[in-house]
This record gives C-alpha cells, structure tokens and sequence, in this order.
C-alpha cells in the first residue's frame, strides 16, 4: 500500500511511513479501504469529472454575475417608488451581496482546483453553505414560496453530498492533487480516507524506449527489489542507492537466465 501523505510504498506490516513519519492505522490498510494502483496516467492532468465540474462553476460563475446585474437594476428602479418597502429593498441588496459572495468562492473553487490548491474542498463546502443561506433569503423577500424553498434546501444538501463522496473518494482526484491532505482541510469530511492514488510515472510501452525489454521483467506486485536489496514502490524509478530500477531488474533477469542456462 502507499502513504496517504507522501505516496511513499509502505509495507503491509508497516505502522507507520518510514518516509514521513506517517501512522497507518487500521482503516487506512489496503484491506480497510479502496485502494488503486493502476496505471492511469491521464490523471496527472485536469480531466472527466472534475473538470466538468470547473466548466459548470465556470458557467454557474457567468450567470450570477448576471443575475446580480439585473437584481442591482432592479432594485434601483424601485427607488422612485413610495409604496416599495425599505426592509424589502435591504433584503434585497443583501441576496445581491451573498450571490456575489458565492460567485467569489464560485471563483476561488476554479482558482484552488487549476492551482491543486488542498483547499478546493473547504471551499465546496463554504460555497454549499452560503448557498443554503441565499435559498433562505430568497424565501424572506418572497422570492421563492415555501415548497421551492424546501426543494431548494434539500437539492443543495443532496448535491453537497454526492460531490463530497467524489471529492473524497475518487481516485482521479486524488491522483490529481498528489496528496489526500484535501480531506484535513475540509470542515465536515475529515473522516473521510480518499483512495490510493494511481501510479503516476507509468509509461505506456507504446512510446518506451525499453517497452520490449521491460515488458520481460516488469513486476506484477507494488513494488521492486534492487540489487542492494532494498524494496521499492513501482512508482519509484530509482533506488535510494541510486541504481535504476530498469537496470536493476536488467540484471537481475540476466542472473537469472546464466542460471537456467548453467
């Protein structure tokens, strides 16, 4: 299994990470938890579902810009009118604010996840809150009845659920941010363990160099053992010792071949 702090391989035995100090408890053995170290190095990049959920804060962030434009100018020609009510006008002004405010963290959302910034998901969360509480103004200037209100209530906690499951168990994700330090972060998801990430330096032995040798003595476990012993991760392309692991493995195939061979 590897570290959820540092991606280092750490053994199944292990209680803690030999490389940062990390404690590994039960919950977070490969046995606890899901766990992925397939080859998925298009992870590396922006992409599926995470960057469609960029595009539609992307898109959420032009509509409310939009909407605060209108709301403003429609505000400002009731200023003339006599009967309007003043409460309702301040209400008002104050629905404008929190929907700039969200379109503010709407932002810094997009920011955080192009800058692998740890603290997307606290700001998914607070962008969620302040939204329940413009649903909640919307309901107090009579903007939204009582049975949208709920509705609205109960489609924002829904959707702060099912993106917080993502978030915490994807492996994309967590592959993308390099680290699972996003959950320490979060205001109401430490609890969660995100998943292993995917093995990051893969490369397809389409475009390897060393694609026909390597496939000869590629190992099929999470780790390698070099000539000086040491047992490395399969991410990890050089010992500690310095060897390679292509050439480590090189030799250890050609000892083994001389000893079929004698």
């Amino acid at each position: 299994m590897y570290c959820p702090k540092c991606n280092e391989f750490v053994p199944e035995s292990s209680r803690s990470c030999a490389n940062c100090g990390c404690k590994i408890n039960s919950s977070q053995s490969s046995a606890g938890k899901k766990v992925s170290v397939a080859a998925h190095p298009e992870y590396k990049e922006l992409g599926g579902i995470l960057l469609f959920t960029v595009v539609c804060s992307i898109i959420g962030i032009i509509g409310m810009i939009a909407l605060c434009l209108q709301w403003f100018s429609l505000l400002n020609s009731y200023e003339a009118d006599a009967d309007f009510d003043d409460s309702i006008k301040i209400v008002g002004y104050l629905y404008i604010m929190m929907t700039g405010l969200i379109t503010v963290f709407e932002i810094k959302y997009v920011k955080d996840v192009i800058n692998r910034e740890v603290t997307f998901l606290k700001t998914f969360e607070i962008t969620m809150i302040l939204t329940l509480v413009s649903v909640i103004i919307a309901r107090v200037i009579g903007l939204f009845d009582q049975t949208k209100t709920i509705t609205s209530i109960i489609s924002v906690l829904g959707a702060y659920f099912i993106w917080g499951l993502y978030y915490t168990s994807s492996v994309r994700v967590r592959t993308y941010f390099e680290t699972s330090a996003y959950t320490d972060e979060s205001i109401l998801w430490k609890w969660a363990t995100p998943p292993d990430p995917s093995a990051p330096d893969f490369v397809p032995e389409t475009t390897n160099k060393k694609s026909d040798m390597d496939k000869l003595i590629r190992v099929t476990e999470d780790a390698w053992k070099c000539t000086c012993g040491n047992i490395n991760p399969k991410t990890m392309t050089i010992c500690r010792c310095g060897e390679k692991r292509f050439a480590a493995l090189a030799k250890q195939r050609a000892e083994a071949v001389k000893k079929e061979n004698n």
